[in-house]
């Protein structure tokens, strides 16, 4: 009896199947975190978040700025030093944009939910798009990429609330998240 109490409401809630996905996809970046090999955009990054949270100096990483990736990143990277004593210049970062990347797991789920009005076929979704290499590859390194597009869901997200419910709360916050995903990356 409590069994099958159990079975049905663990296992057959889509919303553990939700969370068991996050943890497997961020435990399958956490395992290539050090070992990813630099790109030229990280170390830009890394490196003017590191100016930015030693010296308190902003300096644009490219032409465009993306302040917020590397505000976070600075932010990110003095919560090391004050745990660690150290800068921690790989592993933070690159632990940042893990984090990131699987948090899409939620996004993906519930916009996927909302458009084929099935638990199983999101879920599905949501395995599909992180499985792509490309994604699964610019969630180990800390580039901006992935932030913009997780920022970019959620404003769908909440369009698409705006768009089933016509609240305008919903479409604030749905340009929101767009201008902040534009100040993280512009696509």
């Amino acid at each position: 009896m409590i069994y099958s109490v159990i079975n049905k409401k663990i296992f057959y809630n889509p919303r553990t199947w939700v969370f068991l996905l996050f943890v497997l996809i961020l435990f399958s970046r956490i395992l290539f975190l050090g070992s990813s090999p630099w790109h030229d955009d990280a170390f830009n990054f890394i490196n003017k978040a590191l100016t930015l949270a030693v010296t308190g100096e902003y300096n644009n990483a490219h032409s465009t700025g993306y302040p917020l990736w590397v505000f976070l990143l600075a932010g990110a990277m003095k919560m090391g030093h004050i745990i660690t004593g150290h800068w921690p210049i790989i592993f933070i970062p690159n632990l940042l944009s893990a984090i990131l990347g699987s948090l899409l797991v939620f996004s993906i789920y519930n916009i996927a939910k909302k458009i084929l009005d099935n638990s199983k076929l999101s879920l599905l979704a949501v395995v599909v798009v992180l499985s792509n290499p490309v994604i699964w590859r610019w969630s180990t390194v800390a580039m901006s990429d992935v932030f913009a597009l997780l920022l970019a869901l959620f404003s769908l997200n909440f369009f698409l609330d705006y768009y089933s419910h016509n609240k305008i709360k919903s479409l604030l916050f749905s340009g929101l998240f767009l201008y902040l995903s534009l100040i993280v990356r512009i696509v």
